[in-house]
């Protein structure tokens, strides 16, 4: 009898660190596709993502109308034609490989319907502050802007100006696109805990064996190599971040955020409340207005 094939399905908010440890896992002897994402000066080692699998996934979400960071919005079912496609590339990855993954922060919407498609999937998910996600996603939209501007963007898909600028100018998306992910995760990895492993981004990440706890928990064959190999210690520096973020929302997003860290391996040692710099009542105010202040200025004119 032919041995049960098994897929890792790599997920986390957009800036979370997911195509860092896809790119570990790729390196550890993990398939996780062919055609991949190229990189961009926003991730310079690459996203790996899955180009087949990256398209079934967009897809659906073009055919909802919702851009990446979709604030509020949930996606219906999957149509007859994508459920289609998403069967015959997973049944063609089956035939090739006995264990293979692919990695996608939009699946974070689509868990149960890759759940459903997929013939023995097992769900690792990368959990990074939000804060720190929040801000890394507003400085890369700082910088997109300005390149579109330019006219200097090469990147295969150009990227939607409108939801950048939405995204720099009022912090409340950020928090929204990141609860909506989130949350849905949080209640994706209470129904099926024996099915996900919940892994954080921090410097506590370093003391684990990562390729064993992996193969121990999913039964996979992963090589065990340094996370040093493609893992930068500076990367996990604590920094507080400058975000302005309605009460009520930061309250949902520090609740949703304590629940994964809770399931997670490594707990982050700090509070949400440790990520977030302290602003007088003007420096809120003129956030709210889009204003950036002149020290993330000098730091957008330094990355660009």
């Amino acid at each position: 009898m032919e041995a049960l094939r098994k897929q890792v399905v790599i997920v986390g908010y957009h800036r979370s660190g997911t195509s860092l440890l896809t790119q570990y896992l790729h390196k550890a002897g993990l398939f996780v596709g062919d055609d991949l994402m190229v990189g961009s000066r926003f991730n310079k080692y690459g996203y790996y993502e899955d180009m087949e699998f990256y398209e079934i996934n967009q897809g659906i979400f073009q055919r909802n109308s919702l851009d990446w960071p979709a604030f509020d919005g949930s996606l219906t079912s999957p149509d007859k034609s994508e459920i289609s496609a998403a069967k015959t590339l997973s049944s063609k990855r089956d035939r090739q490989h006995s264990v293979w993954g692919f990695k996608d922060p939009r699946v974070c919407l689509l868990l149960p319907f890759w759940k459903q498609v997929l013939s023995n999937p097992r769900f690792l998910i990368v959990l990074r502050n939000p804060y720190n996600c929040m801000d890394s996603v507003k400085r890369r939209s700082t910088l997109r802007m300005a390149k579109i501007k330019a006219g200097v963007f090469k990147r295969r898909r150009k990227p939607n100006y409108g939801i950048d600028q939405l995204l720099v100018s009022d912090d409340n998306y950020l928090a929204r696109s990141w609860l909506n992910y989130m949350t849905k995760v949080n209640d994706f990895v209470k129904s099926c805990p024996n099915d996900c492993l919940v892994i954080a981004l921090n410097k506590d990440i370093f003391n684990l064996n990562l390729p064993n706890v992996i193969n121990q928990r999913f039964g996979t064959e992963l090589n065990e190599i340094s996370l040093s190999e493609t893992f930068d210690k500076e990367v996990f520096k604590f920094k507080p971040v400058e975000l302005n973020i309605d009460q009520d929302l930061r309250e949902a997003v520090d609740r949703v955020y304590a629940s994964l860290s809770n399931m997670s391996l490594n707990k982050d040692e700090f509070s949400t409340s440790d990520y977030m710099a302290k602003q007088s009542p003007a420096a809120s105010k003129s956030k709210n207005k889009g204003a950036l202040s002149a020290g993330l200025k000098r730091l957008y004119a330094l990355l660009s």
